[in-house]
């Protein structure tokens, strides 16, 4: 069995997949205290799926962007549970795991709220491209929307304001982007934040 999660945000987010990636279980929640509640919300999901850590084959997480306490833990949780049981780990980006709470033929818009005025956005053509992630304040960010004719684009994700459960990244949402497994040392953390000197040469 795959267990997926996605901590990148105040929406806690578990799933299940069989190890030919087809999906079985989820569960998630809004939670600001993650730190105490990942680990015991793992045990507790896999014993209601009458599985135990040692089932596992694989592990997959979502790396950012995002709250930036709540990537640290969830990638810390599964590279621990990786080196301990050896398992390959999947990762998405949580823009990209937002992205298919809606259907594959709509343009969207996917933004975070970076603090400080700014978004991480990404762009998901009708085509099935997609764009960089920007690190962007939000009338750029704007500016890029009518600059580039999307404006009749889904914007999803509390970067536009958007609360509801459906506008956050879903770990169930990995059955659309699972790529290669990696080793639980080559993942890491994807910021996306532009340093202080990159700012102010704009």
């Amino acid at each position: 069995m795959i267990l997926a999660l996605s901590s990148s945000t105040d929406f806690f987010s578990i799933a299940l997949f069989t190890k030919e990636k087809e999906f079985v279980s989820e569960l998630g929640f809004f939670d600001r205290k993650i730190q105490k509640t990942a680990l015991p919300a793992i045990h507790s999901f896999l014993s209601e799926n009458n599985l135990s850590l040692k089932d596992l084959t694989a592990l997959a997480v979502d790396t950012g962007p995002g709250a930036l306490t709540g990537l640290r833990i969830g990638i810390a949780t599964v590279k621990t549970m990786a080196y301990a049981f050896n398992l390959p780990v999947y990762e998405a980006s949580s823009l990209e795991l937002m992205r298919w709470n809606f259907s594959e033929n709509q343009g969207v818009m996917a933004g975070l709220d970076g603090k400080q005025g700014r978004v991480f956005a990404q762009i998901f053509y009708e085509n099935n491209e997609k764009s960089v992630i920007f690190d962007i304040r939000m009338e750029k960010l704007l500016e890029m929307i009518e600059k580039e004719k999307i404006s009749h684009y889904i914007k999803i994700g509390n970067g536009f304001g958007e609360t509801d459960e459906a506008h956050y990244p879903k770990a169930s949402n990995f059955i659309k982007v699972f790529g290669s497994p990696k080793n639980f040392s080559q993942i890491h953390p994807n910021y996306c934040r532009k340093s202080q000197a990159e700012e102010n040469k704009k």
